[in-house]
Formats: C-alpha cells, structure tokens, sequence
C-alpha cells in the first residue's frame, strides 16, 4: 500500500504478502508467498508484478543502483531489471538485510551478524551477540562507518561494519522481538515493543540517552526515516512522528 506523507487515502500498489519492501527512485520491491522477488511502480501495477526471481526468497530485501539483494536459504541478487539469480553466499537462517556500495550485510537467526561483498565470495562474520549472552538478531540498517542491529531481548546494538571491534549495546529497552530499526547521520531509530505497549525510540549513534519519540501505539513493525520524521507501522496503522 501507500499514502501520501502528510496523511490522507491509501491506494494499492499491486503485491501481496511481502514481508519487508525496498525502494528506489520508481519502483516497490517485495517477496510473495511463493517466494517470488516481484517489482511494481510506486504509482501501482497495471499489469502483475515484474518478476524479478522466483521462488527463492522468504524474509528481508534492499535495492542499490543496480541490483536487488535478498534472503532465503542463502543470500542472492539479481538485476533489477530482470535476468538470472545469483547466489552471493549459502546462509542459516537469515533474516533481515542492508546493503552498502560494496557488501551485503544480513542477521541470521542462529546468532552471528554477517557480511559478503556483492560480488560473492565467502562470509565475513562481524558479530555474534550469543557470546555476550543475548538472542537473536532481527532488523539491521547500515551507514558509513556501523551496523546497527536488534536482537530479540531488545537490544540495539553497534558494530565496525568490518567488524573490527565487538558489538556494543547502545540501548536495552525494545522489549520483545522488536525488528524495525533505521538511521541518520546522528542516531538509531528502532521499535520499543516493551510491557507498556508498541513505540519508537531513538539512540545516538555511540551511544547515549534514549529519546522516546512514541508510545501505546500497538506492536511496531517496520521504521523509516526521512528528513523531518520518522514513519513506522503499528495496530494496523502507519505512523509517522517528528524526529
């Protein structure tokens, strides 16, 4: 679906059961129930969904200039355009995935955080909180320098995106399962699912007062950020908030 920024009607794009999206400049892009990698305008599909792959992916996708990256029994791209598949590396059980100009970086399930250039190649593990005695990890973005990732104790964790130092915990309170989680060029924005019902809150990058931006809205899913504000899904609604 999609609705104009400052609120108003939804409209249907034309796909269905993804569980996370990606954008770029024209397009929406989205796993189906079968798997499928699927692509629509953001103005909406006339026609089905362009297929991108079949059949391969079940969780997290990301988009670059190029390519559309995603997971599944392992970690793949494939022209945006359209055209065969490639497998970047084989994966446990992956979850979530971010994309920078030369690596695809993923959460896996079974513990570790990990990295492959997007060339393919062989693994880089650069976390694995299990040691640290936490659980699993579930939504990640990326910026220059770090990963930023959640684990299912409601962790939000920094890493070198080289994983040249251990994982750090910049906050501890997103509760249950919280995967949604972005950032800026100064803090982390993640969901905060605690006993007190679904919010947001916000981190600086390093570390830092938590900053609780919204509260009592229900389980929240996925967040973005732009400029101005943060915008979340939460109860069946989309949400945005100032930063």
């Amino acid at each position: 679906m999609r609705a104009p920024l400052a609120g108003g009607a939804t409209s249907f794009v034309g796909m269905n059961g993804g569980w996370t999206v990606a954008l770029d400049d024209t397009d929406v892009y989205s796993v189906d129930p079968a798997g499928t990698v699927v692509a629509c305008p953001k103005s909406g599909c006339t026609v089905p969904p362009r297929m991108i792959a079949s059949g391969t992916g079940t969780m997290g996708i990301a988009v670059d200039d190029t390519n559309v990256y995603w997971v599944g029994s392992g970690v793949y791209a494939a022209p945006k355009a359209g055209g065969a598949a490639t497998t970047l590396t084989e994966a446990g059980a992956p979850y979530e995935v971010a994309v920078d100009a030369a690596y695809v970086y993923w959460t896996d399930n079974d513990g570790p955080v990990w990295r492959v250039a997007k060339a393919g190649g062989t693994p880089q593990k650069i976390a694995d909180t299990t040691s640290q005695n936490s659980f699993q990890p579930m939504g990640i973005a990326v910026d220059c320098a770090n990963a930023y990732f959640l684990t299912s104790d409601g962790k939000v964790w920094q890493v070198p995106k080289d994983g040249s130092a251990q994982p750090v915990v910049l906050a501890s309170d997103g509760g249950n399962e919280p995967w949604g989680i972005a950032t800026d060029a100064a803090n982390v924005y993640y969901a905060a699912n605690g006993p007190g019902g679904g919010g947001v809150e916000s981190v600086p990058i390093g570390g830092g007062c938590v900053t609780v931006l919204a509260s009592g809205v229900g389980y929240v899913a996925g967040v973005a950020v732009d400029a101005q504000n943060v915008t979340f899904a939460a109860g069946g609604s989309v949400l945005s908030v100032p930063k």
